[in-house]
Protein backbone atom coordinates (compact mmCIF):
# COMPACT_ATOMS: atom_id res chain seq x y z
CA UNK A 1 0.00 0.00 0.00
CA UNK A 2 2.72 2.28 -0.83
CA UNK A 3 0.57 4.88 -2.97
CA UNK A 4 -2.44 4.72 -0.56
CA UNK A 5 -4.66 3.63 -3.55
CA UNK A 6 -5.71 -0.10 -1.34
CA UNK A 7 -6.23 2.31 1.28
CA UNK A 8 -8.01 4.88 -0.10
CA UNK A 9 -10.37 2.03 -1.70
CA UNK A 10 -11.10 0.68 1.71
CA UNK A 11 -12.33 3.80 3.24
CA UNK A 12 -14.11 4.28 0.22
CA UNK A 13 -16.18 0.54 1.48
CA UNK A 14 -16.38 3.00 5.43
CA UNK A 15 -19.88 4.56 3.83
CA UNK A 16 -21.93 3.01 6.59
CA UNK A 17 -20.52 4.97 9.49
CA UNK A 18 -22.35 7.94 10.55
CA UNK A 19 -20.87 10.75 11.18
CA UNK A 20 -21.54 13.07 14.24
CA UNK A 21 -20.02 16.33 14.09
CA UNK A 22 -17.20 15.06 12.00
CA UNK A 23 -16.15 12.57 14.76
CA UNK A 24 -16.09 8.47 13.58
CA UNK A 25 -18.43 6.69 16.29
CA UNK A 26 -18.80 9.57 18.19
CA UNK A 27 -15.23 10.76 18.99
CA UNK A 28 -14.73 6.92 20.58
CA UNK A 29 -11.49 6.79 20.58
CA UNK A 30 -11.55 9.90 23.34
CA UNK A 31 -13.46 6.78 25.75
CA UNK A 32 -10.10 4.32 24.86
CA UNK A 33 -8.25 7.11 27.42
CA UNK A 34 -10.46 6.45 29.53
CA UNK A 35 -10.05 2.87 29.59
CA UNK A 36 -6.61 3.25 29.61
CA UNK A 37 -6.40 5.80 33.03
CA UNK A 38 -9.08 3.22 34.53
CA UNK A 39 -6.90 0.32 33.82
CA UNK A 40 -3.43 2.29 35.13
CA UNK A 41 -5.54 2.96 38.84
CA UNK A 42 -6.61 -0.60 38.88
CA UNK A 43 -2.86 -1.56 38.28
CA UNK A 44 -1.72 0.49 41.35
CA UNK A 45 -4.33 0.25 43.49
CA UNK A 46 -5.05 -3.20 43.72
CA UNK A 47 -2.74 -6.40 44.82
CA UNK A 48 -2.71 -8.19 41.04
CA UNK A 49 -0.23 -11.02 40.33
CA UNK A 50 2.40 -10.00 37.98
CA UNK A 51 1.02 -11.82 35.10
CA UNK A 52 -2.22 -10.15 35.58
CA UNK A 53 -0.19 -6.96 35.55
CA UNK A 54 1.91 -7.93 32.65
CA UNK A 55 -1.42 -8.44 30.44
CA UNK A 56 -2.95 -5.32 31.49
CA UNK A 57 0.28 -3.60 30.44
CA UNK A 58 0.02 -5.26 27.24
CA UNK A 59 -3.73 -4.14 26.90
CA UNK A 60 -3.10 -0.48 27.76
CA UNK A 61 0.02 -0.31 25.29
CA UNK A 62 -2.54 -1.82 22.01
CA UNK A 63 -5.67 0.70 23.71
CA UNK A 64 -2.69 3.34 22.85
CA UNK A 65 -1.89 2.16 19.93
CA UNK A 66 -6.16 1.85 19.08
CA UNK A 67 -6.98 5.16 20.20
CA UNK A 68 -3.72 6.53 17.63
CA UNK A 69 -5.40 4.82 14.67
CA UNK A 70 -8.81 6.09 15.17
CA UNK A 71 -7.98 9.34 15.65
CA UNK A 72 -5.94 9.49 12.37
CA UNK A 73 -8.50 7.30 10.61
CA UNK A 74 -11.58 9.95 12.02
CA UNK A 75 -9.33 12.63 10.34
CA UNK A 76 -8.97 11.04 6.93
CA UNK A 77 -12.44 10.24 6.68
CA UNK A 78 -13.93 13.74 8.05
CA UNK A 79 -11.53 15.58 5.72
CA UNK A 80 -8.87 16.78 8.07
CA UNK A 81 -6.51 14.76 6.25
CA UNK A 82 -5.54 13.54 2.77
CA UNK A 83 -4.35 9.84 2.57
CA UNK A 84 -0.37 11.21 2.42
CA UNK A 85 -0.64 13.18 5.48
CA UNK A 86 -2.84 10.25 7.10
CA UNK A 87 0.45 8.33 6.88
CA UNK A 88 2.56 11.01 7.89
CA UNK A 89 1.27 11.28 11.39
CA UNK A 90 -0.19 7.82 11.80
CA UNK A 91 3.27 6.46 11.32
CA UNK A 92 4.96 9.65 13.26
CA UNK A 93 2.40 9.27 16.36
CA UNK A 94 2.87 5.36 16.49
CA UNK A 95 6.95 5.56 16.60
CA UNK A 96 6.23 8.27 19.23
CA UNK A 97 3.32 6.72 20.96
CA UNK A 98 1.50 9.45 21.25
Amino acid sequence: MSNGENLEDWFNTLGEFEMSGGGLCDYCQYALGDIIEDLEEKIEKEDYSEDIKILLLLTITDLRKNAIILQRIDWLISGDDGIENFYKRLTKQLKDGK
